[in-house]
């Protein structure tokens, strides 16, 4: 018996799940998005209260890879730290940074939820990067390096990513 033929669809791949770091809000931001329909964990959800506030970096971004969920945080300098830039790669880490620091809880939730179509498209099933413009003060930026994206605006269109060569 043969199969029908496809009718040129795809089926819509399953969207990452995100692990939220200490550094964003472990309350308004996680709503949010769960609001928006995505699948989220703080570090307290995977280890805990007390655990998560004394898990080191590295060891909580090694499981994000493990596990290939879609790191969300604003310490810009996890990139900087050797421990850190280890896990990130060899994990394979898909993560994505605001690095303003000025932020409130609800202008991150807003950013992340106004770019979240574009970080699930960037965090695909290849390893991808997207600069991460916040509009408001200094950009973020995705990790490993490569691409940009900004949040939309309402003239013009904004790029998209693609794989690094």
């Amino acid at each position: 018996m043969r199969s029908r033929p496809s009718s040129g669809r795809r089926r819509a791949a399953t969207p990452p799940e995100f692990l939220i770091d200490r550094s964003l809000s472990q309350v308004s931001l996680p709503a949010a998005l769960i609001g928006a329909g995505l699948i989220v964990r703080t570090l307290a959800d995977v280890y805990g209260e007390q655990t998560a506030q004394e898990t080191d970096d590295a060891t909580w971004l090694a499981l994000a890879g493990e596990r290939g969920w879609v790191v969300l945080c604003k310490d810009d300098r996890i990139r900087r730290r050797p421990a850190e830039l280890q896990a990130l790669t060899d994990g394979k880490v898909r993560l994505f940074c605001l690095t303003n620091a000025q932020l409130t809880f609800a202008e991150q939730a807003a950013w992340f939820l106004a770019n979240r179509h574009r970080i699930i498209q960037a965090s695909g099933n290849q390893v991808r990067t997207c600069k991460a413009s916040t509009g408001i003060g200094s950009p973020g930026y995705g990790w490993p390096p490569g691409c940009r994206t900004r949040p939309p605006r309402p003239s013009r269109r904004t790029r998209t990513c693609s794989s690094p060569s």
